[in-house]
């Protein structure tokens, strides 16, 4: 992503409701593409890809 620069998010769909995304290296930038003078929400880049949620615990195992 080029940063500084607004760009289309890959997961605004083709019905009209977009959202724009900059990537600013210290921080993700994401606001509404028919009115970006409403606002920005901002949040900090992930240090890697998200985690899978936790698994259900499973019973130990039985010593015969």
């Amino acid at each position: 992503m080029e940063r500084n620069t607004w760009r289309t998010s890959s997961r605004s769909g083709s019905n009209g409701q977009c959202v724009e995304v900059r990537d600013r290296g210290t921080q993700i930038d994401v606001r509404d593409s028919k009115a970006p003078a409403a606002g920005t929400l901002t949040f900090a880049p992930a240090a890697g890809p998200p985690s899978p949620p936790p698994s259900r615990p499973t019973a130990p195992a039985r010593n015969p």
